[in-house]
């Protein structure tokens, strides 16, 4: 019995380690049957549609999952942000790291969808309220489009779709003025796109022009004029879901901004648009709101789908040909045959007997591969013979995927461990760590197999590793030349990499927060999502003749205790990383001259074997250098944390300075995004602290109580400036020793992500009434705190968003005797210079005769906005409501937001 009980445990550590083992899995519609049925929908037609939005979460996904997966459309989606500007309800990222963040969320939603990602370099620099500032800030230009523009106009030549479709309408319906932009700048790049003339640097790199047949624009209802309307809440026996119901599980991996927890019900769910095309994308709708149709003498006829008047056939192919398709007598019968042979796998299709496509797929492989060489033999002049052959490449990719479903193909490609251990259980292994990523210069051995789990049998034509320039694969056993049926094909490497390989990181970056478009140093990676991972393995093989490839990505494996083992796709990272902490020290004027910065620097081991040297501290110029201190890793020690103590010399004027560190010569910082459901994915900086030197008063001994929120990285920020930081639990705030804490701040977004909070919140006023100080930040689900009651006077929020988003808006300091003004730093208008990205957000609408505005403040053009800082005295203590956005400023070392927070947190008895 005993025995028998241990077996069962094995078994399901097992089998979760089995179902953990991709870090970020494929939905089963991208295996098995329904993936199939796709692939051969894919194949029988030449539809494509690129729709164009300006955030994460902003996609129509029932929509591109319909024409997708239902349809066999190919469909992109060209997000023009990555939504740096966005919150953040899982983690701290903000700005870049959040894009990133958001980057991985979205390319997560688009497996659902089933689309090709694509991005611009314009950055979301958070919300903007004007088309104006939208268009300048992304550096829009009438004359030629600017860099955003190029960028569509990019990714449009690449994708070449049928259809473009605006998501939003380009109006200000559209809610946020990034929505109205993306509209009116995919409407210029539609013009833009099939002008040889414009952006020619893409044309000299092998793009050729191209313009879509048909422009369309969303948000537009019911009752209102449309061309266009699907039904997404169609169901699909095959996906077991609606397509609405299968885009909102995708979306619900995007939970930094907390949308997905929402799901569709069964049912009808159609949604409308509008084709435009020549009209501008301003002019469609007036300003009352109803839909303006300047063509067609006011009324457009209704089309049956995105497509209706489009050949989208196969063999049309031969229509892109034009008067060369003499050139080629044998393309439109060879497509002709093509079409049937897909049209014979369809009819074979039987989701119990994936094999019974094999043979009309594997047909049709053939014949689009010899037209392909017939095409090139027949010498036909571009663009006309560059435009079917794009079409048929596609074709030979969709037919190679659609007969590795039919044979049911797995394939694998992994870092194997240097010892495999063993395992006493036929068909299971024991989870074992691999490297966790790849360093310049080291070896590795990778395994790739092939399992055949089809009734055919395979012949095995060669097993390889792709690799960048550089690198060394060198073949340790190679693949046996046959794989039966219900056989595992099985090739062993060793992989050196290069010494100067290339780091897996962002090739996109910009030198401050405040730029809002990025630079990327390669344009032929423009509209890419992320890096290409560098190892990517390949099975060539046969099957009755027909021959095609299977290919992936080569994983590590690493295990997590309460995750079991974890799959990740290789990365190259320095064999050193180095990270400082803090990342920003804060110095008070006072304190020049008289107190050291403490700075740790750890130092992690990312390659095999024993690694010892010395961490080094570049000062500033006429800084003291403290004298660099040995560190020593070995396999079971993988990182170590090395302190130092850096004098800042007396006479060191308010600003900031850069302290760089090293440790046996590597310079760069590793931060590792990842959560449950996403990622990772690295960023790759230079190793750094910066120590800002600053006007400001801090009282001795200030300890406070915290309440950690969403993206709130505060309390450590403070804890560098010498204030004691106590984070409350739920347990604290249930029944802990409240008056041990003089004042007592909730993070950002607190009472949104913390139900321990909010059924504490009569007892922290019972505090605030004994005489603590309360400081509560802003939070986003105003009607659920409206509904709450949580404040201790009236007070409401509005039901629209009352924010500040412009950073250099005007502000006038009400109540200036007021003490948060005056103690213990003396606040002038000259302390809400150099904020970014924002001012603050989810004000205050109105409230009663007991608070005290402290702020106004507004954007331009808007009516001054009082609720952004208001308090109130209760019983013997004070309470604090501020919307500003601490959590983006104090990071960001902003010296007078530093300066007022403190003066916000400082109770009266420490004045």
């Amino acid at each position: 019995m005993k025995r028998t009980f241990g077996f069962l445990l094995l078994f399901f550590f097992f089998a979760s380690s089995a179902r953990l083992f991709a870090q970020t899995p494929d939905p089963p519609a991208d295996h098995g049957a329904a993936a199939l049925k796709r692939s051969l929908l894919e194949a029988s037609t030449t539809a494509s549609f690129l729709q164009v939005t300006a955030h994460p979460d902003d996609e129509d996904g029932g929509l591109l999952t319909l024409l997708a997966r239902g349809r066999g459309v190919r469909v992109g989606l060209v997000t023009l942000t990555r939504g740096e500007g966005g919150q953040n309800k899982i983690g701290p990222e903000l700005f870049d790291a959040l894009g990133v963040t958001r980057t991985e969320e979205l390319l997560a939603s688009d497996r659902y969808y089933g689309v090709s990602q694509f991005f611009t370099r314009a950055v979301d620099y958070g919300f903007s309220k004007t088309l104006a500032e939208a268009l300048s800030k992304w550096r829009f230009a009438e004359a030629d489009g600017g860099p955003v523009v190029a960028d569509l106009v990019r990714v449009i030549r690449r994708f070449r779709p049928d259809v473009l479709v605006a998501r939003f309408s380009g109006t200000r319906r559209d809610g946020h003025a990034h929505h109205e932009a993306s509209s009116i700048l995919a409407r210029r790049a539609f013009e833009e796109a099939g002008d040889p003339s414009k952006f020619p640097e893409q044309i000299r790199e092998g793009l050729a022009p191209w313009k879509p047949k048909k422009l369309y624009v969303g948000i537009i209802r019911a009752n209102e004029d449309w061309t266009v309307t699907e039904d997404v809440g169609a169901y699909d026996p095959l996906l077991g879901a609606s397509y609405a119901q299968l885009a909102w599980q995708g979306l619900s991996h995007q939970r930094t901004q907390g949308v997905g927890q929402v799901h569709p019900d069964p049912g009808s769910r159609p949604v409308y648009y509008r084709r435009i095309d020549g009209t501008p994308a301003a002019a469609v709708l007036d300003t009352a709101g109803r839909v303006e149709l300047p063509y067609h003498d006011g009324r457009a006829p209704a089309e049956k789908g995105f497509f209706d008047g489009i050949d989208t056939s196969l063999t049309a192919i031969a229509d892109r040909l034009g008067p060369e398709e003499a050139k080629a007598p044998f393309l439109r019968p060879g497509l002709v045959s093509l079409s049937r042979a897909i049209g014979a796998a369809a009819a074979a299709f039987d989701a119990a007997r994936p094999d019974r496509c094999a043979e009309p797929v594997g047909r049709a492989l053939s014949e689009v591969e010899a037209l392909l060489a017939k095409l090139d033999a027949a010498a036909i002049a571009p663009p006309a013979g560059r435009e079917a052959r794009f079409l048929l490449e596609i074709k030979r990719d969709q037919l190679r995927a659609a007969l590795n479903l039919s044979l049911s193909l797995a394939i694998l490609a992994r870092v194997e461990p240097e010892k495999e251990p063993g395992s006493p259980f036929p068909g299971f292994r024991f989870a074992v760590e691999t490297a966790r990523v790849a360093v310049p210069g080291g070896t590795y051995s990778i395994s790739v197999s092939l399992s055949n789990r089809s009734s055919e049998g395979l012949k095995i034509l060669g097993a390889e590793i792709a690799s960048p320039p550089g690198w060394r694969v060198e073949t340790v056993a190679a693949a046996p030349g046959d794989a039966p049926a219900g056989a595992t094909a099985r090739a062993l490497f060793r992989v050196s990499v290069a010494p100067d390989a290339s780091f897996t990181a962002p090739f996109w970056h910009r030198d401050s927060v405040e730029d809002p478009v990025y630079r990327v140093d390669d344009p032929a990676k423009i509209g890419d999502p992320l890096p290409a991972f560098p190892l990517r393995a390949r099975v060539r093989y046969s099957c009755a003749g027909i021959q095609n490839t299977i290919e992936t990505d080569v994983e590590t494996r690493t295990i997590d205790p309460l995750r079991g083992e974890i799959a990740r796709r290789l990365a190259v990272l320095p064999a050193l990383s180095i990270r400082t902490n803090p990342p920003l020290a804060v110095v008070p004027l006072s304190r020049v001259g008289k107190e050291a910065v403490p700075i740790e620097i750890e130092v992690a081991n990312n390659a095999a074997g024993a690694r010892q040297g010395a961490v080094s501290l570049e000062a500033p110029p006429g800084w003291p250098t403290p004298a660099a201190q040995p560190f020593s890793l070995s396999p079971d020690v993988r990182s170590a944390t090395v302190r130092f103590s850096l004098g800042v010399p007396a006479g060191a004027r308010p600003g900031i300075y850069r302290v760089r560190a090293a440790a046996d010569g590597e310079r760069a910082t590793l931060d590792f995004i990842e959560h449950p459901d996403i990622g990772p994915f690295y960023f790759v900086k230079p190793a750094e602290t910066r120590v800002e030197v600053l006007d400001l008063a801090v009282p001795a001994g200030l300890s406070i109580g915290y309440v950690r929120g969403a993206e709130d990285s505060i309390p450590e920020f403070l804890q560098q400036l010498g204030i004691r930081v106590h984070l409350l639990s739920p347990e604290d705030l249930e029944k802990g020793n409240l008056s041990a804490y003089p004042t007592i701040v909730t993070g950002p977004r607190a009472y949104d992500v913390r139900d321990d909070l909010r059924r504490a919140n009569g007892r922290l006023l019972a505090w605030v009434r004994a005489g603590g100080r309360l400081v509560v930040q802003y939070n986003s689900n105003t009607r659920a705190f409206n509904a709450g009651d949580f404040f201790p006077h009236p007070a409401k929020f509005p039901d629209e968003n009352q924010r500040v988003t412009v950073e250099d808006s005007p502000v006038e300091i009400l109540s200036p005797d007021d003490p948060i003004w005056n103690r213990p730093n003396r606040i002038t208008l000259r302390d809400f210079d150099g904020w970014v990205q924002e001012r603050g957000l989810y004000f205050l609408g109105e409230w009663s005769p007991e608070w005290k505005p402290l702020l106004s403040m507004h954007d331009p053009g808007d009516p001054p906005l009082r609720g952004g800082l208001v308090t109130t005295a209760l019983g013997k203590g004070t309470y604090v409501f501020t919307a500003e956005s601490w959590f983006r400023e104090l990071p960001e070392g902003v010296p007078g937001a530093i300066r007022i927070f403190v003066n916000l947190i400082t109770p009266a008895t420490a004045r």
